[in-house]
């Protein structure tokens, strides 16, 4: 299991204050994610602050390091690669573009910077997706879930469901299963290096700077201000949830 640490563009109107706690926590992981910009209907008013919080991330990985960032860009995709080619030199981080929604013009440009694209299941449900799928390069593709925001079978998507996501990438560009298996292994050994050697199987779970719970719970023996968001169930409230904790609802409350 991996972690990173992120702090989403979505939540960036409420919690751009915490940028500092992000920046004290940046040196215990080589994982950044998710970050990014976000110009939906629902966000854009903070999009000037959200390029701040970007550029600054950015800029604190390009001192680091060798990191590797899961990028956000919804409706946004321009701004983001103009943002990553002028503020992150590609020999000092590696960008995955997460659900990219770009054109394929964009995909070109993204795949020139050297940014990788992690694609899930839904990606491939619309016309859209499936034509963007087909024309990205072979050898920049990885794969996701993003559960639980997605789901299979009506249920939240889960780590093991990648296996629908491979199959639909194989369908799409009309090649076998196991070539698209090989190329996201291959990909994904490029990406991690030595760190995928040392580990067969790789999870990488995200850490969003947003609180756990709405109280202080004295047993709780967890951050406050991290929050698990991944497929997995969560550590303070015993299931799968992105949600505030009600106290009641906390297992570590006495």
């Amino acid at each position: 299991m991996r972690a990173a640490l992120g702090l989403h563009p979505q939540l960036v109107a409420d919690r751009a204050g915490e940028l500092p706690l992000w920046e004290r926590h940046l040196p215990e992981t080589r994982y950044v994610g998710e970050v990014g910009l976000d110009a939906g209907p629902r966000f854009y008013k903070s999009l000037d602050t959200q390029k701040h919080v970007f550029r600054s991330v950015l800029e604190r990985c390009v001192e680091a390091g060798g990191k590797i960032l899961t990028v956000h860009s919804v409706r946004s995709v321009p701004a983001v690669l103009e943002m990553v080619e002028r503020y992150l030199p590609a020999d000092r981080g590696t960008v995955v573009l997460h659900w990219f929604t770009g054109s394929k013009s964009d995909a070109r440009r993204a795949a020139t910077l050297g940014c990788y694209f992690s694609v899930n299941a839904e990606m491939t449900r619309s016309d859209r997706g499936r034509a963007l799928v087909a024309e990205l390069p072979i050898g920049r593709i990885l794969t996701e879930t993003d559960g639980p925001f997605t789901q299979i079978d009506g249920r939240p998507s889960e780590p093991a469901d990648v296996k629908a996501t491979v199959t639909a990438i194989a369908d799409i560009r009309k090649v076998p299963v196991n070539a698209v298996t090989t190329a996201a292994i291959s990909n994904l050994r490029s990406l991690l290096g030595d760190a995928l050697d040392r580990s067969r199987r790789i999870v990488i779970f995200v850490l969003h700077i947003h609180p756990i719970c709405s109280v202080k719970v004295p047993n709780c023996p967890l951050p406050t201000t991290l929050l698990l968001r991944c497929g997995a169930r969560c550590a303070s409230l015993g299931r799968t949830s992105m949600m505030r904790a009600d106290a009641d609802d906390c297992r570590w409350r006495s």
